[in-house]
């Protein structure tokens, strides 16, 4: 691959160290993912820890598979796979957007993925909310118009009350579901 053509993604977010991180195509084949901060560096590597435990302990799980990766410089690769983010503007089936979330969320929450993954990484860290329920109901609505606004105050509200009753159980979280970090096979 050493001499393939790469394509770098149009869009690379150079304003905050933490999210310093970049991916390209190799060779039409393969996807990079590379970081050039150290906090984006600690993250990439152990998404790129985390994705290969999953290959041995949670096989089944839809999650890219990795050809190799780089600790100096911080990297990953993994085998481009078909398919297309979703998206909002071709009107899936959520029903069926749903029912496979639910699928994929339902084979990463089973309890020995965790316990598995953990023995694999000792050092993963609990995931840590990007802003709270308080920041959010303070800085989002008035980006939204009122009925959107009005509906994000209620998801705050039944976040906290949620969470006001900690889970006995803890589980393997997926970090971002945001519909262009899936990959969807848009003719099923």
């Amino acid at each position: 691959l050493a001499t393939a053509s790469i394509l770098l993604a149009s869009k690379i977010t150079t304003s905050d160290p933490e999210w310093c991180v970049g991916t390209a195509t190799v060779a039409r084949s393969f996807v990079v993912k590379f970081a050039w901060s150290k906090p984006a560096a600690i993250r990439v590597l152990r998404e790129a820890r985390v994705l290969d435990a999953l290959a041995d302990v949670a096989p089944q799980l839809p999650v890219p598979r990795l050809g190799g990766v780089s600790s100096d410089p911080v990297g990953f690769v993994t085998r481009l796979v078909d398919g297309a983010p979703l998206g909002f503007d071709e009107r899936p089936s959520w029903a069926a957007v749903g029912a496979g979330i639910a699928g994929f969320l339902g084979s990463l929450h089973d309890s020995s993925v965790l316990t598995q993954v953990r023995e694999k990484i000792p050092e993963l860290v609990e995931p840590q909310p990007q802003a709270t329920t308080d920041a959010i109901r303070l800085r989002l609505p008035r980006f939204l118009d009122p009925r959107r606004g009005q509906l994000a105050l209620q998801w705050c509200d039944w976040v906290d009350e949620i969470l006001a009753t900690p889970s006995r159980r803890q589980v393997l979280a997926h970090g971002d579901l945001h519909g262009y970090n899936q990959v969807w096979d848009r003719s099923t």
